[in-house]
């Protein structure tokens, strides 16, 4: 038999149906999962967007009247995935959805009556869905909600702006989100989501799983995608996991060694200032030195934009005045007229004293392998981001077929790096940040089978093992039924 994820099943003791989840492992501890951010990193093609519909419907049901998320990276996603999928269960399925497009919103009816409120997109909804991308932060910032599903927040036009943007309009009612997606890079869900998690933050909670965990994929694709695709990017994409491209820029940066714990700096250390002029943000970066022993700490960075060169130096200068700041640099050797405009504030900034491009990598790459240069672990955007990937470099693929254009630190930081003292970089070997089984779920200890939160169990190790998860439809009871037998569906 083919396997479903669903079937509605009567109620013999009431005129109303049920629908029955047939839920995959990583599906069921997604559902079961007791923390306020719940991650679902997997493979391609594992079951993440069929399944974040039906967890939404189960926080409506939660949760009651209001406004609800759903948002995914792009545009063209959301009409071509999330839109067609959320339809067809709230719309479909359920039927207690109805779709103004217009506005892109999905109204919810009141489950009291059957009924929908609303006569025009405009009127008052027992509940809404707001359908987004997250191209269109503007349309973010202007809702208030309970709870949202967010899908394929690892590409990158899902930013972290977006990302905050999401956590704002759920602050009043501290609500639940649903992130699911394939990793795609190491950006903001490394960095922001998936090491925090690795260092036990207890609002987050991180679920990986192979492609295989979906009894509907193939294992042959599995192995053909395993045996022509790089190590890196199977790992990435069929399982799930964050791994290093070999070509990385920066690829001698170890979070291990270069991450450190903030510290009180000795005021005698002499400070460094590295600063990019961007035509839309201007990055800054604060180095410190160890004279004893010619190290380096990156203490402090900015990326600001929407401001005056006047409020830039302004606000430099105000940290600048309580610390022994010997040097300011930036900009391009023909960036003069930013270094005098910077200057006209009161802020001595010259030309950088490597001003190559390739010297200025060159010489980062010798201050990581010495262990010289450190980052302030805090730090949340250019100087945590020294290994990770980002957007722009040379054009063209590497030879085992890497996107040269997506393995280059964040420009700006590595500008403003580079010009106060140090970033770098030189082809790597392959190394997966956690290792894991097929079917399996990696945690912070190591690799473990999916935890069943709700029943205190450990899920069968079966990649086929699915949960049956028995729910009313609107006028039944809120609370959900669990099949704890499983069923097999294929």
């Amino acid at each position: 038999m083919t396997p479903r994820l669903y079937e509605i099943v009567p109620d013999e003791t009431t005129p109303t149906s049920r629908v029955r989840l047939f839920l995959h492992r990583g599906q069921l501890s997604a559902w079961r999962d007791p923390h306020r951010f719940t991650f679902m990193i997997a493979g391609t093609q594992s079951g993440k967007t069929s399944f974040g519909p039906w967890w939404l419907w189960r926080e409506i049901r939660r949760r009651g009247p209001g406004d609800y998320l759903a948002v995914t990276s792009t545009y063209d996603l959301f009409k071509l995935k999330m839109l067609p999928e959320i339809r067809r269960v709230f719309e479909d399925i359920l039927k207690i959805g109805r779709y103004w497009g217009s506005d892109r919103v999905l109204e919810l009816c009141d489950p009291q009556s059957g009924r929908f409120w609303a006569k025009r997109a405009s009127d008052p909804m027992w509940g809404r869905i707001i359908l987004r991308s997250a191209q269109s932060e503007g349309g973010l910032e202007s809702a208030t909600a309970l709870a949202a599903w967010l899908d394929e927040v690892g590409q990158d036009e899902f930013r972290l702006e977006s990302w905050e943007a999401v956590l704002r309009r759920l602050s009043l009612s501290q609500g639940p989100v649903l992130a699911t997606t394939t990793p795609y890079n190491l950006g903001w869900l490394k960095t922001e989501i998936y090491d925090r998690w690795i260092a036990n933050d207890p609002d987050i909670s991180v679920i990986q799983f192979d492609s295989t965990l979906n009894p509907l994929f193939p294992r042959a694709e599995f192995e053909r995608a395993r045996r022509v695709l790089p190590a890196w990017k199977f790992e990435m994409f069929y399982r799930g996991h964050f791994a290093k491209p070999p070509g990385l820029i920066y690829s001698d940066f170890d979070e291990s060694v270069h991450l450190v714990k903030p510290f009180d700096l000795p005021a005698e250390w002499p400070r460094y200032v590295g600063i990019d002029f961007g035509a839309v943000n201007t990055a800054l970066v604060w180095i410190a030195e160890d004279t004893a022993r010619k190290a380096y700490y990156v203490y402090r960075e900015s990326l600001e934009g929407g401001v005056t060169t006047r409020e830039h130096a302004r606000r430099a200068l105000s940290y600048a005045r309580a610390e022994r700041v010997v040097g300011w640099y930036g900009g391009a050797p023909g960036e003069t007229q930013q270094r005098l405009d910077w200057m006209a504030e009161g802020v001595p900034v010259t030309r950088p004293l490597v001003a190559d491009v390739e010297a200025g990598i060159d010489r980062v790459i010798s201050l990581l392998r010495e262990k010289r240069l450190f980052f302030f672990r805090l730090l949340p955007r250019p100087a945590r981001r020294a290994g990770y990937l980002s957007a722009r470099a040379g054009r063209g693929r590497t030879a085992d077929g890497t996107d040269r254009r997506q393995i280059v630190f964040s420009p700006p930081g590595r500008a403003a790096l580079r010009a106060g003292e140090p970033p770098g970089g030189r082809s790597g070997r392959i190394r997966p940040l956690m290792e894991g089984r097929q079917g399996r779920l990696s945690t912070r200890g190591g690799v473990k089978p999916i935890p069943d939160w709700g029943s205190g169990r450990t899920a069968r190790r079966t990649s086929l093992a699915r949960k049956a998860v028995q729910i009313g439809l609107p006028a039944s009871p809120i609370d959900s039924q669990e099949n704890h037998n499983g069923r097999d569906e294929n």
